[in-house]
């Protein structure tokens, strides 16, 4: 599954290029790309793209932040486990 960074590019007006590295994507088996980053704007506040999803952390409440981030953690946990052969 080749992985890249996300790279956005601005021309300005005087044709300097800025660019700024967000996140990464993940190409699937099936050619399928999922991108992963975190967006901040001022109307939707804290934006996670996770694969092809996307959600608006601002209208969340706090128990669901945590449930979110303690799924999160132990999927990550565990896979890290799996592939040091260790059982949890």
């Amino acid at each position: 599954m080749p992985r890249e960074n996300m790279k956005v590019s601005v021309k300005t007006d005087r044709g300097l290029v800025l660019s700024q590295e967000h996140g990464f994507t993940v190409e699937e088996a099936d050619g399928k790309v999922l991108g992963f980053d975190i967006i901040e704007t001022e109307e939707h506040g804290t934006t996670l793209l996770f694969g092809d999803q996307v959600f608006f952390l601002k209208f969340w409440d706090d128990e669901d932040l945590n449930k979110a981030e303690n799924i999160i953690k132990r999927a990550v946990f565990r896979e890290r486990m799996k592939r040091h052969g260790e059982s949890r």
